[in-house]
């Protein structure tokens, strides 16, 4: 398949109404406040709640990998892989289905900054860009926990033409969270007047295709909860170039089968968290898993680690 991005504008998301019993998306926003306090306990008990937010929890900070770890640990996924979830996955994938273990956990409240200490923009959360994975025909799930309106933020999306071609592959927001780039700063009225939002009730989700140009806001008055996932159908034609580029344990780790994925998922990320703590090369594991670029980031990274590990006795 033809690689669109930054040529022509991608389908529109999709809301699939009532999709989720909102008993269960309140099971799944407890765990990750249960998991959110933990990592305040244990890594900063000398923060109260209101500042570890302010401070701790920013779009590259590493405490939201390690809670992706432990929210999806705790069975997040018996909540959310429902009868009628399940059942749309497919009818819109086929019967054979693989999850791509790359899934979000994301918590962001009307104060948070850019990189922990300032915030340069009052609109987007993190960067305009494609879930292009492996160039796979995936289809993105986004499932907020409560009903999205004005004052929570939400998803964002575009498919005007003229922004599509300025943002290419997709708007780099690095360097625009650490306030250095002028000119991608010039771009972000243009983003603001030509992106649509997304309004969904609680127990809707959000679905789309690689091929659209997306990002998020920031909440305003109330504080925004969701989790997004990925799934394909194991029949994608891509697969099979995929799996050249994977050595096996690393294929069978990244592409799980739908039908025992509640199970598998627990494990893989339990397997995650020890390996934090146990590994000796440490330094690289930790800077690949996370995607983390700077000796000083992966310092205060070990430094967690250390501190979980110990509370964790592994």
């Amino acid at each position: 398949m033809t690689d669109h991005r930054g040529k022509i504008p991608g389908v529109p998301p999709h809301i699939l109404k009532s999709i989720f019993r909102p008993e269960s998306l309140d099971i799944v926003k407890s765990i990750i406040d249960e998991q959110l306090e933990k990592a305040r306990q244990v890594l900063f008990p000398e923060l109260d709640l209101e500042e570890f937010y302010l401070t701790k929890l920013y779009p590259s900070s590493p405490i939201y990998a390690l809670l992706k770890c432990f929210v999806f640990k705790s069975g997040v996924l018996d909540e959310i892989l429902c009868e009628k979830f399940i059942n749309h996955l497919k009818e819109t994938l086929g019967d054979e289905i693989f999850f791509f273990n790359s899934p979000f956990v994301r918590v962001t409240f009307p104060s948070l900054t850019s990189n922990g200490k300032n915030r340069f923009d009052n609109f987007s959360f993190g960067s305009l860009h494609y879930d292009f994975y492996e160039g796979l025909d995936h289809r993105t799930f986004w499932i907020p926990l409560h009903e999205i309106d004005s004052s929570t933020g939400s998803l964002i999306y575009t498919t005007d033409l003229e922004l599509i071609k300025l943002c290419g592959l997709g708007l780099e927001d690095v360097n625009y969270h650490s306030g250095k780039n002028e000119g991608l700063k010039e771009l972000w009225p243009l983003v603001k007047e030509r992106c649509q939002t997304i309004l969904c009730k609680k127990g809707d989700a959000v679905t789309f295709k690689k091929d659209l140009l997306h990002g998020s806001s920031y909440p305003v008055t109330k504080p925004r909860y969701s989790i997004d996932i990925r799934f394909f159908s194991k029949n994608d034609p891509k697969l099979e170039k995929v799996k050249k580029n994977y050595d096996y344990s690393c294929f069978v780790k990244t592409f799980i089968p739908l039908e025992n994925l509640k199970d598998r998922i627990k494990k893989e990320f339990e397997y995650d968290l020890i390996q934090f703590y146990k590994m000796r090369d440490i330094d690289n594991y930790y800077a690949k898993l996370l995607r983390l670029n700077s000796r000083r980031t992966l310092s205060y990274g070990k430094r967690i680690l250390k501190k979980i590990g110990d509370h964790l006795k592994v």
